[in-house]
């Protein structure tokens, strides 16, 4: 295993436990800088950020069947496009926004 901390790249060539990729992924995340855009991501969801000059975006896909609860982080964004209630439908996309200062 090599390592990604301090520009390095890791490789992992085994079948861990998950507890082993939620601890590493963690702490990967925190010796980075990487920002984290929400705390808690539900399976099947995906959470990806975009921005130009005039605002910041974050754009939440359900790819489930189901229609799923999630909560968004209160810090300026609203949203934008797409329909929320405090879930998001089966295959849903709905994009948040944020003007920059």
């Amino acid at each position: 295993m090599t390592g990604i901390f301090a520009g390095e790249c890791y490789e992992i060539c085994a079948d861990f436990e998950q507890d082993f990729y939620d601890d590493f992924y963690k702490k990967l995340v925190k010796n980075s800088n990487i920002t984290v855009l929400m705390k808690e991501i539900p399976y099947g969801v995906e959470v990806t950020s975009r921005e130009n000059e005039k605002a910041v975006y974050r754009i939440v896909q359900n790819f489930n069947y189901n229609r799923i609860e999630i909560e968004f982080p209160k810090d300026g964004f609203e949203v934008w496009q797409g329909s929320y209630d405090g879930t998001i439908a089966g295959f849903g996309t709905v994009i948040l926004r944020k003007q920059k200062q």
